[in-house]
């Protein structure tokens, strides 16, 4: 394969162009042992080919170096190509049965899947895999229009079949952005155009009527129309706009009515066939029809502009009149057989056309607004439909030629290929970088398919084989791919705030060849961030100042991710340390937080949490210990003492479960009975238990009898102790020195009887009556 980076032969090359000509980049041919030739070529959105046609015996088809071979059953059958891109191979596939088989056009939809038409007779299995999927022809060695759908990858998705005695043809198909599937042609006889369950007759008026039937992406019915005269009508080529309306071409005879619904709209053919075009709604509603030409005038494919113009090709014979409104624009017969290029807007109004010794085999529109044609010619033909010429001459029977036009139809350039006998021209196809794919059929032996001055051959080692050629142009589309932050301003002039694929400039390099170039802009935004931080003690932040205060404006810029600025703003809050004391009092000892026990005063111990802020809390102990004695002393006669002195006390039996024994409250006790005894001691918020004392000595005392002796202290500070022994039913009276009675108390028992004088320094009469007498005693309180 040979690939021209540069066209630098201008000044040679007349044969190509009067501007710059577009350069060969490669063409790839079937290898059979019979027959093979393609019918269409386009490119699917990922930017590989799909090629489809028909072949007979043996090919193969892989253009490299590998060989993958296809045979067909009997006769014709068709088949479906796939490269890349560089023409490298992909996969292939095919279908038929014993009879003639061949496709007529292919479409693809955004997905990739493939979408062929074509026509069959009796049994073809449509699944080109493993499995089977047969569809039977209405009559035998008649020819019905089928469907089939392949994925991307060419494995089988679904067919059907239109049709009914005694032909049906498919010719053109059109997958619009949702999907919907239209499809024209033309019948004879009543046709079933539901490929489903369902029945949908339309029946022939004449020798072939047009049809359009509108299926879903799954295959299933949605309407169809026919339309046609006496003679024969042609659909040729269908296209929707991105509206969603229908455009459809072809040829017609005599009188036929275009509005397929109750409406009329009859066009009159101007000879045996005229071309018409028409437009319907996406229902098949009827908006309008027009007819050009002359006698004999085929119109067979047709192409919508950037501005929805409509851009039609063809060949006629005996010239006439081009514009279909109510001017005349005449194209006169150049030779036998003539092509003609036709622009109108989508309302059908003309705009200009033109012609030339050729026939127009398909028409592209690119991007802005030019005219691509692909046809083929013999002989010598100007191909500058202006005043000025521009001659192709062809090297055999027929070379196919490529013709560019501005969108006003005057010639940019031309170039032609082709040998000694016939190469026919079928399809041709743009991808988004203008490069321009063809395809057709050679016959002769050795071809030079480069249009320019360089070589480059293939050669034919059967009857006839199919082509695949690629050519791209000097206008080239470059992307200007930039990533920029928040806003740009780009060539056009434009200051873009958001991303952008569409946007396109066209400029003029010095040789003037010009260039597109498309956006490719990536915007990516500024970031703002608040740094949020606390700290305990002053902060250096990443500016490097150090922050002792807590601080909501500093800001810092740095670069983000996508390489944009981003705007740090400080949120600093300082926090701080506390101190607390913990005051506490205790009896006797204290375990604190620090997990030591203290057992003296103590002002002085620290200890350190986090606070709430998540700062040091700095604890104080302020502890006040209470010492608590709960010592008790044993004395003879079986006086116990309780060393703590104006403490509250309450004596208890340890023996009896530390049973407190009634009236047993004060520091001193005399235990009357022998046994286990023990004092609590309450004091300043305190209370303990003594241990346990063992009383083993006491014996009843043997009391002498009731004397004044047997009351002591006396004198005392007011508490005297008055033995009665085993007394009963005692009575004490306490009288002044004058003989006035301070107090008294009956029913008393022994043995000793407590009394707690809270009186002035004084002597007094202490009178006790017991059963064996009253006795008067004299007592002195200091």
């Amino acid at each position: 394969m040979k690939h021209l980076a540069t066209l630098f032969l201008i000044g040679l090359m007349q044969a190509m162009a009067y501007a710059q000509a577009p350069v060969f980049d490669w063409v790839k041919a079937t290898q059979g042992t019979y027959r093979s030739w393609a019918r269409s070529v386009l490119v699917d959105p990922f930017g590989n080919l799909v090629i489809t046609g028909a072949f007979d015996g043996t090919v193969d088809f892989d253009p490299g170096p590998s060989a993958f071979n296809l045979t067909s059953n009997n006769k014709f059958d068709c088949y479906v190509l796939k490269l890349d891109s560089n023409g490298n191979f992909l996969w292939a596939k095919s279908f038929g049965g014993i009879g003639n088989d061949a496709t007529s056009w292919a479409e693809v939809d955004r997905n990739g899947n493939v979408y062929v038409v074509g026509e069959f007779r009796d049994t073809v299995d449509f699944d080109p895999g493993t499995g089977v999927y047969k569809l039977h022809s209405t009559l035998n060695n008649w020819d019905d229009g089928f469907l089939v759908k392949l994925d991307a990858n060419g494995n089988f998705q679904w067919a059907n079949k239109m049709g009914g005695p005694p032909g049906d043809y498919y010719q053109s198909i059109e997958v619009d952005v949702f999907e919907n599937v239209y499809l024209t042609g033309f019948f004879y006889g009543p046709a079933d155009f539901d490929p489903g369950a369902g029945v949908y007759n339309i029946n022939s008026k004449g020798n072939g009527d047009i049809f359009i039937q509108k299926l879903d992406k799954n295959g299933n019915f949605k309407w169809a129309k026919g339309f046609g005269g006496k003679e024969k009508d042609i659909g040729f080529s269908i296209l929707t706009d991105d509206l969603g309306f229908v455009y459809l071409t072809g040829i017609y005879g005599d009188t036929v009515d275009f509005d397929p619904g109750s409406g009329t709209s009859n066009l009159v053919s101007a000879g045996k066939q005229n071309s018409f075009v028409q437009k319907l709604d996406s229902n098949g509603n009827f908006i309008w029809a027009k007819s050009f030409g002359g006698n004999t005038t085929l119109s067979v494919s047709l192409a919508i502009d950037p501005n929805q113009n409509l851009l039609l090709t063809g060949h006629y014979f005996t010239g006439g009149d081009f514009d279909p409104g109510p001017g005349v624009f005449n194209l006169a017969p150049i030779g036998v057989i003539n092509s003609f290029v036709l622009k109108l807007d989508n309302s059908g109004n003309f705009h200009w056309a033109n012609s030339a010794f050729a026939v127009g085999q398909s028409i592209q529109s690119d991007s802005l607004g030019n005219v691509y044609v692909l046809g083929d010619f013999s002989d010598t033909c100007d191909f500058d439909p202006d005043t000025s010429t521009f001659n192709l001459i062809s090297n055999g029977v027929r070379d196919v030629f490529i013709q560019k036009l501005d969108s006003s139809g005057k010639l940019t350039w031309a170039l032609s290929f082709g040998a000694d006998k016939y190469e026919g021209a079928a399809s041709l196809f743009l991808d988004r970088k203008l490069n321009i794919y063809s395809c057709g059929i050679f016959y002769s032996s050795t071809v030079d398919f480069d249009p320019g001055p360089r070589v480059y051959n293939l050669t034919n080692p059967s009857q006839q084989e199919a082509f695949i050629h690629k050519i791209s142009q000097c206008k080239t589309i470059e992307t200007d791919s930039i990533t920029a932050c928040d806003s740009i301003k780009w060539t056009d002039g434009n200051t873009y705030y958001s991303s952008n694929n569409n946007a396109k400039v066209v400029l003029t390099n010095s040789v003037g060849c010009d260039s597109v170039i498309e956006l490719s802009l990536e915007l990516n935004k500024s970031s703002l961030v608040i740094d949020n931080q606390q700290s305990c003690t002053p902060y250096t932040w990443i500016d490097g100042i150090t922050y002792s205060a807590s601080n909501d404006t500093a800001k810092y810029r740095l670069t983000n991710s996508v390489g944009c600025d981003s705007i740090i703003t400080l949120n600093f809050i300082r926090n701080y340390a506390s101190t607390v004391t913990d005051t506490q009092k205790a009896c006797n000892s204290y375990s604190w937080i620090d997990g030591n026990t203290y057992t003296e005063d103590n002002h002085s111990a620290k200890y350190t949490l986090i606070n709430s802020q998540g700062c040091d809390s700095v604890i104080t102990l302020d502890l006040k210990i209470n010492k608590l004695d709960n010592g008790v002393t044993f004395q003879s006669d079986s006086v116990l003492t309780a060393h703590s002195f104006n403490a509250s006390y309450q004596w208890l039996k340890c023996d009896q479960n530390f049973e407190p024994i009634p009236s047993e409250i004060k520091q001193v006790m005399i235990a009357n009975t022998n046994g286990q005894y023990a004092v609590e001691v309450a004091k300043n918020g305190c209370k303990d238990t003594s241990n346990c004392i063992s009383v083993t000595t006491f014996v009843p005392p043997v009391y002498p009898a009731f004397t004044c002796r047997s009351i002591y202290p006396n004198p005392s500070q007011g508490e005297l102790s008055v033995v009665l022994g085993e007394l009963k039913n005692t009575r004490i009276q306490l009288y002044s020195i004058e003989g006035k009675i301070i107090g008294s108390e009956d029913n008393i028992s022994g043995p000793i009887y407590q009394l707690n004088l809270e009186l002035p320094s004084a002597t007094y009469i202490l009178e006790v009556e017991t059963e064996s007498g009253t006795h008067r005693c004299r007592i002195e309180v200091n």
